[in-house]
């Protein structure tokens, strides 16, 4: 019973929310946003330069 009174109290916020002048605009430039930051890190990612570790042993005389 708890769950369905829960249930309704964040449909009524929601719908309260909706209500608000400019939040769904908001709302679609952050998803927008968030969704150019994740290919912003995905290409930084694949472009950053990677380690190269080159080990010698110069002691040995061939």
């Amino acid at each position: 019973m708890r769950k369905k009174g829960r249930k309704k109290e964040i449909e009524s916020f929601i719908k309260e929310l909706e209500e608000q002048p400019g939040l769904e605009e908001l709302t679609i430039v952050y998803g927008n946003y968030i969704e150019l930051l994740e290919i912003s890190n995905r290409y930084l990612n694949e472009t950053k330069p990677k380690s190269v570790v080159s080990v010698s042993d110069s002691t040995s005389i061939n």
